[in-house]
């Protein structure tokens, strides 16, 4: 899980956005999703007058088994 402290921007007016980038995270997703490297993501964050809108990308390498050989792959 990622926590981001989003306080500062729900005291902005609606429209005002901020751009987050995430580097080299390592996170835990769930028992049956393994990650093979850091996490990585850019991400924007739009005030809007009902909360924030949160838009972005993220990209992982997940660490899988072969459901016919279980080999494990990237």
């Amino acid at each position: 899980m990622i926590s981001y402290n989003v306080a500062g921007l729900l005291r902005e007016p609606p429209g005002a956005m901020r751009d987050v980038r995430l580097r080299d995270r390592y996170v835990t997703l769930g028992a049956d999703v393994e990650l093979a490297g850091p996490l990585d993501a850019d991400l924007r964050l739009l005030r809007t007058n009902r909360g924030i809108l949160l838009r972005g990308s993220i990209r992982a390498p997940l660490r899988r088994s072969c459901a016919r050989c279980t080999d494990a792959y990237v």
